[in-house]
């Protein structure tokens, strides 16, 4: 093991030892965690990830603080608290380890911005009189909310108070990225990518120690991920907020998620999109305690939990391990606490790494859209019966699977948007996902390229909840519209067809449609090409309200152009 330039304190039995620590060894560190794991079961290592109370030290107070009892945890303690003492060079040396790569990062995303950005449509010009500074604090406040966020780093700068208003604003959400190119950058400096990313994170994590205010969102996109969460067990870290995505831009790099990164049971809001949790699970990366309230799962690869099939007692004792059910999380699925998850997103348009007919997107949204077993409540987290709003972009070959959790929130979900990035007639169905048996459903949107709109709305028909025939209910149409399809939208979407959908039939239970219906086309073509469109769109809503056995009102149609670097306009809209 490298010897440091360090310090090496001992105190009595009960408290732990600390290691003041001038300097950051990635293969110290891992040669630890390594020693550390090397004679433990599954489930020691992760109930050691998940929680522990250790006496911490530093040079200005002694307390029992939660650091975790994992090895990874105590030496990111130690490095801390080495970063926090006085005349220590931890964090300079971090910084100087990291900066040559920082500069070219700035220039390339400042270069990127440019080529594919637009400029903000609106800046701060308005100047601020000398007298401002006399203003109460709440004012100064409000002012701060109109401020964009680019003029608010510069003005923190005008003088100490301003920076200590505006730092917490402007520093409560940390963001680790890389540009789309980052990756070559390393070889060219033939730098180690994960140690490079390891060390951004420390100094990361003393930056939360350091702040006087509390960090509540942390993101990463296309980051090389640690196999430990850095925030989870850090004072100031009151995150509930935690975005892992991947870009949208080929070539780019495509994260893993390593196991058993787990977040603190703080998060209330998770996005997990365009990367991979081969060997993880959505499930691991939450801790007990949490009450996740939104969660958006996009382009996922892998990240399923499945039970084996006809398994032996070493397959299910392996998977009750991996899972914690047998260890931190046993008393959770015996006991588990109320529903909290309102909002959920779940895409797998194609494009994603696994086939989109493969047995691996299947696993992961059965496992979304889960049975409940009798005797354990598990997943916990994703209980559907407290859900509110569902966005769903999936193939239609996986609607067999999402109507497994229509019974869990039939009495919750009142708003439902469908997404159509694949739709074929299949065995399990002919191509649209019915809405029979949610009761509380009162808002649809769905979303379609023109070939795809019309077996879309057969939902409608479908939909049987009282509430439909609410003067509030809404439905919403949005087509996606290129220069071939364009020819093909009075065919695919006429005034028949509209009208049928709408009317109270046998096939509806009833049911008439009631509420107000917005219909718009989305495009990246050229407004004037697209005018005959909206000109026929406006005439068929204008001759169905005038239809007195339609009772559904009709909001004037909308034309939606998006930027022409926009490929999924669907998932957009």
């Amino acid at each position: 093991m490298p010897v440091y330039t360090s310090v090496s304190v001992m105190f009595p039995r009960n408290k732990l030892m600390l290691i003041q620590r001038d300097k950051f060894d990635f293969k110290a560190m891992d040669d630890e965690v390594f020693k550390y794991e090397d004679d433990k079961l599954a489930g020691q290592v992760l109930t050691s990830v998940v929680d522990g109370t250790f006496t911490s030290y530093s040079s200005l107070t002694t307390a029992d603080v939660s650091i975790g009892s994992h090895a990874y945890y105590k030496y990111l303690n130690d490095l801390v608290v080495s970063g926090r003492m006085e005349g220590n060079p931890l964090k300079a040396n971090l910084y100087q380890s990291l900066e040559p790569l920082l500069t070219r990062f700035i220039g390339d995303w400042q270069e990127f911005n440019e080529k594919y950005f637009s400029p903000p449509s609106f800046s701060w010009d308005t100047a601020l009189s000398a007298s401002f500074m006399e203003f109460p604090d709440e004012l100064k406040m409000a002012v701060f909310d109109v401020v964009p966020r680019s003029d608010l780093l510069t003005l923190r700068l005008v003088n100490k108070r301003l920076w200590a208003l505006i730092t917490p604003i402007t520093h409560s959400r940390l963001r680790f990225r890389m540009p789309p190119s980052g990756w070559s950058a390393f070889e060219e400096r033939s730098t180690a990518v994960y140690e490079w990313a390891a060390a951004a994170e420390i100094l990361g994590a003393i930056f939360i120690d350091e702040a006087w205010f509390p960090v509540v969102s942390v993101t990463f996109q296309s980051w090389p991920m640690s196999q430990y969460c850095f925030f989870k067990f850090l004072k100031n870290a009151v995150v509930t907020s935690v975005a892992i995505t991947g870009h949208r831009y080929p070539l780019s790099f495509f994260p893993h998620i390593p196991y058993p990164f787990m977040l603190p049971p703080t998060v209330k809001s998770l996005v997990v999109a365009r990367c991979s949790l081969t060997c993880h699970s959505l499930l691991g990366l939450l801790s007990p305690g949490t009450m996740l309230e939104s969660l958006e799962f996009d382009r996922v690869d892998d990240g399923f939990v499945i039970t084996p099939v006809n398994p032996t007692w070493t397959d299910v004792h392996d998977w009750r391990e991996l899972n914690g059910l047998s260890s931190y999380r046993q008393s959770l699925v015996q006991n588990p606490p109320p529903a909290s998850l309102q909002q959920f997103e779940n895409k797998f348009r194609p494009g994603h790494t696994s086939s989109r007919r493969g047995r691996r997107t299947v696993y992961v949204v059965s496992t979304n859209f889960h049975a409940t077993p009798n005797n354990e409540t598990f997943p916990v987290h994703l209980r559907l019966c407290s859900l509110v709003e569902l966005d769903l972009c999936l193939g239609s070959f996986l609607y067999r699977y999402v109507r497994w959790g229509w019974s869990e929130m039939s009495e919750s979900l009142t708003t439902l948007t469908i997404r159509a990035c694949d739709v074929e007639a299949s065995e399990y169905g002919n191509g649209h996902l019915p809405l029979a048996g949610l009761m509380s459903l009162k808002h649809v949107k769905l979303v379609a390229p023109v070939s795809s709109i019309r077996r879309m709305l057969w939902s409608v028909v479908t939909w049987t909840s009282p509430a439909k025939e609410s003067s509030s209910a809404t439905l919403g149409i949005t087509v996606c519209v290129d220069r071939l399809s364009r020819w093909d939208f009075p065919r695919e979407l006429s005034e028949t067809f509209l009208q049928r959908i709408l009317l109270s039939t046998r096939y509806t239970e009833y049911h008439h449609f009631g509420g107000s219906v917005r219909i718009s086309i989305a495009s990246t073509l050229p407004r004037p090409v697209l005018a005959e469109e909206v000109k026929y769109l406006t005439r068929i809503c204008n001759d169905l309200a005038c239809d007195e056995s339609v009772k559904a009102i009709f909001l004037t149609p909308r034309l939606i152009i998006f930027p022409e670097y926009i490929r999924n306009i669907v998932i957009h809209s």
